[in-house]
């Protein structure tokens, strides 16, 4: 009998970064269950893990002292319109994947200097990241690379005052629960091994 070896059918969805600490996978995972827990956070979790684009969430470095969140496309193509400058279609499948980073230790460093002006702060990179940025990005690419900085910035911000505004729908053992699951490794069917 020939061993069986497993196989992610898409490789597309939500998911953890790989090579993660311990502490920061943690940390991510309760920051998602937070948003996860308010119905706008969770429709956008459930859209970036039914997606056919790759998000992967993780933690790093990042430049420009107030840069606590980023969102970063990485390797999509697209058709831009020579007349405009704009570009008018971006082929889902041409990219690598979307790449949300968050500075924990930045975060911290903030918290740990002006801890009455920072609560929060943390909460609402992860959700202008992932329910703004992020949903953005999936729900029209070539509209949400045509913005410019400030008008992306703006937009992510009010997506995140928005789940922010609303009230905990799902308790927070639930919320983890699922959440867990959503991250887990995507459901893999069986292939003979070569």
């Amino acid at each position: 009998m020939n061993p069986l070896k497993f196989v992610d059918p898409d490789g597309m969805g939500l998911e953890p970064a790989a090579g993660l600490s311990k502490p920061n996978k943690d940390r991510i995972v309760r920051d998602l269950t937070r948003l996860y827990r308010k119905e706008t956070g969770r429709a956008a979790i459930q859209q970036l893990s039914s997606s056919d684009i790759k998000y992967v969430v993780g933690a790093g470095k990042l430049g420009g002292k107030d840069e606590l969140g980023h969102t970063q496309a990485e390797g999509f193509k697209g058709t831009i319109d020579l007349s405009t400058g704009q570009i008018t279609n971006v082929d889902r499948t041409s990219g690598k994947q979307v790449t949300i980073t968050l500075d924990f230790k930045k975060m911290d460093d903030r918290k740990a200097i002006n801890p009455e002006q920072t609560q929060g702060e943390e909460q609402h990179t992860v959700d202008h990241e992932i329910a703004g940025h992020a949903v953005a990005f999936d729900s029209d690419p070539a509209a949400e690379q045509n913005k410019d900085y400030g008008h992306a910035e703006f937009d992510a911000d009010r997506a995140a005052d928005t789940v922010e505004s609303e009230k905990n729908s799902l308790s927070n053992k639930d919320a983890e629960q699922d959440v867990q699951k959503l991250l887990a490794d995507k459901p893999r069917k069986h292939s003979d091994e070569e």
